[in-house]
C-alpha cells in the first residue's frame, strides 16, 4: 500500500475535494529519499570546493610551513567529510532497501534532455 503524502479529502456533506498541490500521488518515502540524496549530493560538492580550496591554498603558501599545514589540514578534513558521505550513503542505502524506501534509484524512463534509448 503507497503512503500518500497529501490525500483527496471528503467534507462532511459528502463531496469530495481534491488535493490542489497535485502531490497526491507522490509516496513520503519518495520525498525522503529525494531529501536525503540531495544533502549527499550538496555534501560531495562542499567536499569539491574544500579539495580545491585547500590545493590553492598550499599553490598559495610560498613554502610557509604555518600556511602549509594549515592547507594540508583542509585537504585531510574534505577527504574525511568524503569517507564520512561515502559510508553514510551506504548505510543510509542499506537501511532504505531494508525498510522499501526508494533512495539513489535512477530511472531512464523520462524523455528529458537525453534523448531516447532507442539506437
Amino acid at each position: 500500500m503507497k503512503e500518500k503524502l497529501l490525500a483527496d479529502v471528503t467534507v462532511p456533506g459528502g463531496e469530495r475535494i481534491k488535493d490542489p498541490t497535485g502531490f497526491s500521488d507522490i509516496p513520503f518515502g519518495s520525498i525522503v529519499g529525494w531529501t536525503i540524496s540531495t544533502l549527499f549530493v550538496i555534501g560531495a560538492i562542499a567536499t569539491l570546493i574544500y579539495l580545491i580550496i585547500g590545493g590553492f591554498r598550499w599553490i598559495a603558501s610560498g613554502g610557509d610551513a604555518e600556511k602549509i599545514a594549515e592547507a594540508r589540514n583542509t585537504i585531510i578534513y574534505a577527504l574525511i567529510g568524503l569517507g564520512t558521505i561515502l559510508i553514510a550513503v551506504f548505510v543510509v542505502k542499506f537501511l532504505a532497501d531494508i525498510m522499501g524506501v526508494p533512495f539513489l534509484e535512477f530511472s531512464s524512463s523520462s524523455g528529458g534532455a537525453g534523448g531516447s534509448d532507442d539506437f
